[in-house]
């Protein structure tokens, strides 16, 4: 009988130690999860202030792009467009 008690004793121990090691297996992994989505949300946050910043600067680009100046110098430096009678020298 006393046998029996002394193992008995033993398994409870030993599933509990088990269920514990579980827990804390469980727990480990929880925050490694935590830390993982916070980096995350941290990366997210960075990327998008920057493109707000760059989303502002083409709004200011744009207001001024409608200006007739603006409107002349894009379409010089992007299009490649000239006014009528000035004359065009390339370079090689």
């Amino acid at each position: 009988m006393f046998v029996k008690e002394r193992n008995r004793e033993t398994f409870l121990r030993l599933l509990v130690v088990s269920l514990l090691l579980d827990m804390l297996i469980s727990f480990g992994a929880a925050r490694f999860r935590l830390n993982t989505a916070r980096a995350e949300e941290q990366a997210l946050s960075t990327a998008c202030a920057a493109l707000r910043e760059e989303n502002d600067g083409l709004r200011q680009q744009l207001a001024a792009s409608r200006e007739a100046e603006g409107l002349e110098d894009m379409a010089r430096d992007r299009l490649g467009l000239v006014m009528p009678g000035e004359k065009v020298f390339y370079f090689r």
